[in-house]
């Protein structure tokens, strides 16, 4: 089986794409590489991984002609609250390019496609929520999510099967590492200064989820069988790891010690508990990683020199930078 994985050399692509080499499937890694190329090294030669570099908006059908499975993961991963990123661009990349992806997948005979969405869509809500929740996206990344979830899975037939997967806020070592994440820019603050950084009060509660944890949850969607993942949404993550802010900084201070808290800024309005009963029931997935191992490994990777902060690990300032320089059109 031949599978295609756009934002093949991002911080879940990156991990992703091994993983899947190393079950035995042939890969069709596709990415800009806006961000390089460095983080798919390691399996560059493998004889079957095949490196494209193709923005999605621009994508050739015929990549598609032998694929059997398409994992979309290409996307602005992260909310733009300043507006840094021109809000056409950011629509086109979002929105527009993975509902054609689907589109020409089905046309080209694909038989499945599994959509990398987000928990965020769900915004503010007082209630538990599941798959069957009303939606309510209150920025620009969880908007375009919600919008291309409905206009893909609206191509669901007997030859087609689309899969919405809603992930849980991602953590973790990658080897295109992001520091725009909830725990991950706690480590680095922890790391580099001494101090958990909190954004607002911290009672914001946020379902969390490590990134090895959601390629395994991919993968048991390529494997799954059909009337299990046809037409479905699957929300991403386990009900163990729906923690406030506050609490995702304490599991920190586990580790760092000697950390102080540091309160900044106006709290994210998004706010949310998610049940996970549908992916663990159904797909029986189970999540392997902790908190505490997240912090754990990135802790490490930054003491052994493994990990160095660059520019390019947080999503929105590096967009900004490339549309600047005009590299983005």
């Amino acid at each position: 089986m031949k599978i295609l994985v756009t934002g093949a050399a991002g911080f879940l692509g990156s991990i992703l794409v091994p993983l899947l080499i190393e079950k035995g499937y042939k890969v069709k890694a596709l990415d800009n590489f806006y961000f390089g190329i460095d983080s798919l090294r390691d399996v560059e030669d493998d004889s079957n991984l095949e490196v494209i570099k193709v923005d999605t908006r621009k994508l050739n059908p015929a990549i598609l002609s032998d694929v059997s499975v398409v994992v979309d993961l290409a996307a602005i991963g992260q909310p733009d609250p300043q507006g840094l990123i021109d809000i056409a661009l950011y629509y086109d990349i979002n929105c527009l390019a993975p509902v054609r992806v689907a589109t020409l997948s089905k046309l080209k005979g694909v038989k499945r496609y599994i959509f990398a969405s987000t928990c965020s869509v769900y915004g503010v809500q007082k209630n538990v929520v599941n798959e069957e929740s009303k939606l309510n996206p209150l920025d620009r990344y969880a908007k375009t999510k919600s919008i291309v979830e409905e206009n893909v899975l609206k191509l669901t037939d007997n030859k087609f099967s689309v899969t919405v997967l809603r992930f849980a806020t991602l953590y973790g070592y990658s080897p295109k590492m992001r520091f725009d994440l909830l725990l991950n820019g706690m480590v680095l603050s922890a790391f580099q200064t001494n101090k958990i950084m909190i954004l607002g009060d911290g009672q914001q509660k946020r379902p969390i989820v490590h990134v090895k944890d959601v390629a395994d949850a991919i993968l048991k969607v390529v494997n799954a069988e059909e009337e299990k993942v046809k037409g479905e949404i699957y929300n991403v993550g386990s009900n163990a790891q729906n923690f406030s802010v506050y609490e995702v900084a304490e599991l920190t201070r586990k580790i760092f010690k000697n950390c102080k808290f540091e309160f900044y800024g106006d709290p994210d309005k998004r706010s949310y508990v998610v049940n996970f009963d549908k992916i663990s029931d159904i797909l029986k997935f189970r999540p392997k990683y902790t908190p505490e191992d997240g912090v754990r490994e990135i802790q490490e990777a930054l003491e052994s020199g493994k990990l160095r902060p660059q520019d390019n690990h947080w999503v929105i300032r590096w967009w900004a930078k490339l549309c600047k320089e005009g590299k983005v059109w």
